[in-house]
């Protein structure tokens, strides 16, 4: 009980002293405004009188009484200031000009800006927002080029395509397309077609027996192919004309045995088919067993030797001239049978020995 009673008694002596220190403020508050004029160098923000020399005792004293008066709330600094924002700038131009950007604007804490202690602002000095989203375009770039096509023609100059695609990468977002061609082209089996020859009584016959190999007609044009419909079309079809030789070829052919001359289509759009050259095979007719009616060109023998012309007299002096035989066709120095030989045949030109050798004339087909 007595402890209790001693405890109320202390607290009751402290609050009589706090509120006395408390009443008491305007004399230490006069007091510590008076060490100020004295020349007392305030630590808080005061303004204070011209220095003077001061006692060390007495700035001691001031002291006190400065803490005194920061106690009960005397300060000459001014209140504190809170910063607030300004207002944004304008926008910045977009970071890219597609794919996808970023619009930037900024504000300052200066509205006011924070003083005397007081708060920063709130937030972020910095807004964003997106811009030109819409993909970048793309400009096409050509790919590697494919392999080269077969040839167009085995012989007599055809020509080879190879083709490259636009997807490296391809054009998007309204990017430019490759520039330049696709395709590119050269010439290939540029020998010249061997044209080989039409049998004789085939062509006699306007027949469609020839298979040689000649693309050009008799006035330079190359041959169209019979698969083709550019640039002419026609109703020659390989499959419409079996066993006439058309394919996929420009061979020369005449597969309506219209005419003693092969034809063809051309690749000139301005002239549409013309006739082609090509030779009468040199042979002899099949029931010509002897070869006496053989009017060819053959002018070498069966071993090869070359033959001595019907009119000349050397190496071989003869009787088988163009005068004693005028119905045997004795010409320049090709092979004849003017005398009921078993083969047409000649002088040897090369020499004497022989003096005459057989030749070998192919029987027509």
């Amino acid at each position: 009980m007595r402890s209790s009673l001693l405890l109320l008694v202390a607290i009751l002596t402290l609050s009589s002293f706090v509120k006395a220190g408390k009443n008491n403020c305007p004399n230490k508050i006069s007091r510590y405004e008076k060490c100020l004029n004295q020349g007392f160098a305030s630590n808080l923000g005061c303004d204070h009188g011209a220095d003077k020399v001061m006692r060390d005792r007495r700035k001691q004293k001031c002291a006190k009484l400065e803490a005194a008066a920061e106690r009960c709330g005397y300060s000459c600094f001014p209140p504190p200031i809170n910063g607030e924002w300004g207002d944004f700038s304008d926008w910045t131009d977009c970071s890219v000009e597609c794919g996808g950007g970023t619009h930037t604007r900024f504000r300052a804490c200066d509205n006011p800006a924070p003083q005397y202690g007081g708060s920063d602002c709130e937030g972020s000095a910095k807004e964003e927002k997106l811009c030109n989203t819409d993909p970048c375009p793309v400009n096409g770039d050509w790919g590697e080029f494919g392999a080269w096509s077969d040839c167009s023609a085995e012989c007599g100059g055809g020509e080879q395509t190879r083709t490259k695609s636009c997807n490296n990468p391809a054009p998007q977002n309204g990017g430019a397309d490759c520039e330049g061609e696709a395709t590119e082209t050269r010439p290939c089996n540029k020998d010249p077609c061997d044209p080989g020859c039409w049998d004789k009584a085939d062509r006699a016959h306007r027949g469609s027996g020839y298979a040689g190999a000649q693309t050009k007609t008799k006035s330079g044009e190359t041959c169209q192919k019979w698969t083709d419909q550019s640039p002419h079309r026609h109703g020659y079809y390989p499959s419409r004309y079996p066993g006439k030789g058309l394919g996929d070829h420009n061979y020369c052919r005449n597969p309506s045995n219209k005419y003693h001359d092969t034809w063809c289509y051309t690749t000139n759009p301005d002239k549409r088919w013309d006739f082609c050259d090509v030779d009468t095979c040199d042979c002899k007719d099949k029931d010509d067993d002897t070869g006496a009616a053989y009017r060819g060109t053959v002018a070498v023998t069966k071993s090869g030797k070359k033959c001595q012309a019907w009119g000349a007299q050397s190496p071989n002096e003869h009787a088988r001239t163009p005068e004693n035989y005028p119905e045997s066709g004795l010409e320049d120095n090709y092979c004849r049978n003017p005398d009921g030989e078993s083969g047409a045949w000649c002088y040897n030109d090369e020499g004497t020995n022989p003096r005459w050798e057989l030749c070998d004339i192919p029987t027509c087909a």
